[in-house]
């Protein structure tokens, strides 16, 4: 697993929103990860929970579009 991934995935579940949101995009476009938009999807809304409302809704809008 490549590092940036790994310490990505780590603070994330530290809770870290903007892991959170880092680790929906690696997601949504398949970065060091398979590609899978229902996750990237729960992840950006984990992130928007804790703030990232207007960065998440942007990217789920090009998700969905």
């Amino acid at each position: 697993m490549p590092l940036a991934f790994k310490f990505t995935k780590i603070a994330a579940e530290m809770d870290c929103k903007e892991a959170i949101f880092k680790m929906g995009y690696y997601y949504q476009h398949g970065i060091e990860i398979e590609k899978n938009i229902n996750f990237a999807i729960k992840k950006y809304d984990e992130a928007a929970a804790q703030v990232h409302k207007f960065y998440i809704f942007d990217h789920v809008y090009r998700v969905m579009n």
